[in-house]
C-alpha cells in the first residue's frame, strides 16, 4: 500500500461529509472538539483515511470511552502488598 492511500485530501473528506472544502477548512477544529472528528495532519489539509472512515462509520460521532475493565482505584495496593508479605514470610505486616 502506498502512503498516498493512507491519507485523504481536503476535497475527498469534504465530499464524504457532503460539504465544500471551504466549509471543512473553517469548521474541522470545531468538529474535532465537539464530535471527535479526527485531527488533520499538522503540515497540511490531509487526514488519516482510516480515522475518517471509522468516524463516519460510527455515525459521525465518536463513542464515549469505555469504562475500565478493572477497578484498581478502590484497592489499597500497599495494604495488599503487606498482607502478601505477611502471608508468605509471617509477621504482623
Amino acid at each position: 500500500m502506498s502512503l498516498m492511500e493512507e491519507i485523504a485530501s481536503l476535497e475527498e473528506v469534504a465530499g464524504a461529509l457532503g460539504r465544500k472544502p471551504e466549509w471543512l477548512m473553517r469548521r474541522w477544529l470545531k468538529l474535532h472538539q465537539d464530535h471527535g472528528f479526527p485531527r488533520k495532519h499538522p503540515s497540511g489539509w490531509t487526514w488519516p483515511r482510516s480515522a475518517v472512515a471509522a468516524w463516519l462509520r460510527a455515525g459521525g460521532f465518536m463513542p464515549e470511552p469505555a469504562a475500565p475493565a478493572n477497578d484498581n482505584g478502590s484497592v489499597d495496593v500497599e495494604a495488599a502488598y503487606r498482607a502478601m508479605l505477611s502471608e508468605r514470610y509471617g509477621g504482623n505486616g
